[in-house]
């Protein structure tokens, strides 16, 4: 048999655990469980990953709910040395994360 946190110690036991001087006050301190509030660190969530450019197509809504402006998706394209209608689809949400891909035989800008 297996004992854990919540099963009761033998009688038997407790005179080896008294010789051992064992303290049940202490158990794994090592193996405990994390958490953020311990760490002081708030927990951050993220919308849905959301299409904010299709077929060259900014979705202006969707670009403001993550957050993000045209500067944004203009600097995004730059890096990318893209403008922003040779974007196929550029996906995002309210993180820096993002996903590109620019459509087939888009031209590099040339200041890029």
């Amino acid at each position: 048999a297996s004992y854990g946190l919540d099963n009761e110690v033998k009688d038997e036991w407790k005179d080896g655990f008294a010789q051992m001087n064992y303290d049940e006050t202490v158990f794994a301190p090592d193996k405990e469980t994390v958490t953020l509030a311990d760490l002081g660190l708030a927990v951050q969530q993220s919308q849905a990953t959301i299409p904010l450019v299709v077929d060259g197509q900014v979705l202006e809504d969707n670009l403001h709910a993550c957050g993000k402006d045209r500067a944004w998706l203009e600097r995004t394209a730059r890096a990318h040395a893209l403008a922003v209608r040779d974007i196929l689809i550029l996906l995002g949400n309210d993180t820096e994360d993002y996903f590109l891909l620019k459509k087939e035989g888009s031209p590099k800008e040339a200041n890029a």
